[in-house]
């Protein structure tokens, strides 16, 4: 959580390459920190760089609850020519399209009142 919090002030003051880097160590550190990924994913967008982020977005959806707003930025950044030479973009695009539809139909199950006897 010290790296989180260096990278987040990094963030704070623009210093995103750095942010980058504070967040990477943190991400070997532990994979499976959530927080960190998503915050390493959202500077990666920023930051334009590809090389890791097709990697990083199939951690993301394979993690138990990724946050939305998360996905959707990464579909609406990627649909975009910025990010053309992202690696498997095409499919990366598609996995990001089905996990948003997907949730949006459980966010409308989960408002429908159950019946009641």
């Amino acid at each position: 959580d010290q790296y989180y919090a260096v990278s987040k002030r990094l963030i704070s003051i623009n210093h995103y390459k750095e942010a980058r880097k504070v967040l990477m160590a943190a991400h070997k550190i532990s994979q499976s920190n959530q927080k960190v990924l998503a915050e390493l994913i959202k500077t990666e967008l920023i930051l334009g760089y590809t090389e890791e982020l097709n990697n990083l977005l199939k951690r993301f959806l394979a993690m138990r609850r990724p946050q939305i707003e998360i996905i959707e930025t990464a579909y609406k950044n990627l649909g975009s020519d910025r990010f053309i030479f992202t690696a498997n973009r095409e499919d990366l695009l598609i996995d990001l399209q089905t996990h948003i539809r997907d949730t949006e139909q459980e966010d409308v199950v989960e408002q429908i009142p159950a019946k009641q006897s």
